[in-house]
């Protein structure tokens, strides 16, 4: 049996066609992994490591997970600026308790730091807040992005031979 040549070039035509769409679309390759252990919670896209930046830069193309991780972004600057003075003030008046006696040459009561400890502490606890806050949002943002890439990686091609005619289905 001898085959018409268009079939043949139909077909190459269509395998050209599919690999060419194969490498262009996103594949699972491309979600953004979360990796958590007792400390921290870490992003990998592609084997690599990601900065908060640059998770932001990746998902720009998704229009909710870019909002959710433009707040991430702001609840994590708020927090490095709120953990970080909540520490100073600890780090200041603990040291100043200990250290207190050589400088001022007479001890001075607990009472008086107590204050300042108790202000330090609540801004430090205000920085872990927002810091959760805006773990959680990144984390529901890049569930949105890899649920997006997901939903749009679904071709499949389906090849069906009959005695009369050949069928090629694309679906994607």
């Amino acid at each position: 049996m001898h085959t018409k040549p268009y079939i043949k070039t139909l077909l190459i035509t269509a395998v050209i066609f599919l690999s060419a769409l194969s490498n262009q679309a996103q594949n699972h390759a491309d979600t953004i992994r979360i990796v958590r252990d007792e400390v921290s919670t870490d992003f990998f896209y592609k084997n690599k490591y990601l900065t908060i930046s640059q998770l932001t830069k990746i998902v720009a193309d998704n229009r909710s997970a870019y909002r959710l991780m433009r707040e991430a972004h702001s609840l994590y600057v708020a927090s490095l600026v709120l953990s970080t003075t909540g520490g100073a003030i600890i780090g200041f008046s603990l040291g100043f308790f200990v250290v207190g006696k050589t400088i001022l040459g007479e001890s001075i009561p607990l009472d008086v730091f107590l204050p300042v400890l108790g202000a330090g502490t609540a801004v430090t606890v205000c920085g872990v807040v927002c810091e959760l806050v805006a773990n959680s949002k990144i984390q529901k943002g890049i569930q949105l992005y890899n649920k997006s890439i997901r939903n749009h990686n679904h071709t499949t091609l389906n090849l069906n031979f009959s005695p009369n005619k050949l069928t090629l289905k694309l679906n994607f």
